[in-house]
């Protein structure tokens, strides 16, 4: 997501948050725009590369308007954590069969599941893929009120209101009152993810 502030003195602003899935993007962007930032490349139905844009990878995303000359950041999450959201957002918008949860107990299933997946929708593709050389990384786990409000004023030297923002916990296409999406995960999925996204365990220091 671009946005864009224009100040008097200082011209045009330009700031790009790479949207990882699951990562808190319409909190972040209710943060911008109530702080009368324009923001831009929020349409889920175009897609670039067979990517929607608002959730395209590097070095994707830097052919978008001002996004190669923008500063970037990013929150990430931990892995495991962030796979456990983004297959219950699956189940609930997609209506997705529960049975799901035995068959990733499958290594050799749950690897295909996650590289099919990332095809379009790029929820489930490694969030290192994500990072630019000049991108600053936010972890989810610090906190989603004024630490991390304070920590992008410092980081990209603006001046964002430290007040409490709203946090969406639904998607908008999401069924919150239909069946129940959460069933339990064996301790071997766990032992999958953290082998399949080694790279971002060891990049992110979770």
């Amino acid at each position: 997501m671009l946005y864009k502030k224009e100040n008097p003195h200082l011209g045009k602003r330009y700031i790009f948050h790479i949207h990882i899935p699951r990562t808190a993007g319409r909190y972040i962007k209710n943060v911008f725009v109530v702080n009368k930032w324009r923001a831009r490349f929020g349409n889920y139905k175009v897609h670039q590369d067979n990517v929607e844009v608002p959730h395209l990878h590097y070095p994707g995303y830097t052919k978008l308007y001002k996004a190669d000359v923008a500063d970037h950041f990013t929150v990430v999450r931990d892995p495991f954590e962030k796979f456990k959201s983004s297959l219950q957002m699956m189940i609930r918008v997609q209506d997705s069969d529960l049975k799901i949860y035995e068959k990733i107990k499958d290594k050799e299933f749950l690897f295909r599941f996650l590289s099919y997946n990332n095809y379009h929708l790029n929820h489930f593709r490694k969030q290192s893929d994500f990072i630019s050389p000049k991108t600053h990384v936010y972890k989810f786990e610090d906190g989603l009120g004024l630490e991390f409000i304070d920590w992008v004023n410092d980081k990209l030297n603006i001046d964002l209101h430290r007040v409490e923002y709203k946090y969406e916990i639904f998607h908008p296409a999401s069924k919150p009152e239909g069946r129940p999406n959460k069933a339990e995960i064996d301790p071997i999925v766990e032992d999958h993810i953290r082998e399949y996204y080694q790279e971002d365990y060891e990049n992110f220091k979770y």
